[in-house]
């Protein structure tokens, strides 16, 4: 199945979306991205388009779940998200909202 990809008007298509699991290319970690710059994400200082991400673990039966060692929100500009080091895992994160 193809995923959708979210745009705001006026700007280009984000590279991940709400809910993919990525990749760390240098450590291996992975990532749930929490919100994109497609949801208005920006960077205060410079107002750069941004992506809110936390860590996750794979789950023995499958899947992903938060990292119980590492409960930060992280956030990183587009342009770095995007530059490579992350790569998307082709996994979605399920919330337990």
């Amino acid at each position: 199945m193809t995923r959708s990809r979210t745009t705001v008007p006026g700007e280009r298509r984000d590279k991940f979306n709400t809910n993919y699991v990525l990749r760390h290319e240098k450590t291996g970690n992975h990532y749930a991205v929490f919100c994109s710059p497609a949801s208005g994400m920006r960077l205060e200082k410079t107002n750069e388009p941004a992506y809110v991400y936390f860590a996750v673990v794979p789950r023995d039966t499958g899947g992903f779940e938060r990292s119980a060692g590492d409960r930060h929100l992280w956030v990183r500009c587009r342009a770095e998200m995007e530059d490579g080091r992350f790569v998307d895992t082709g996994f979605d994160f399920e919330f337990d909202l």
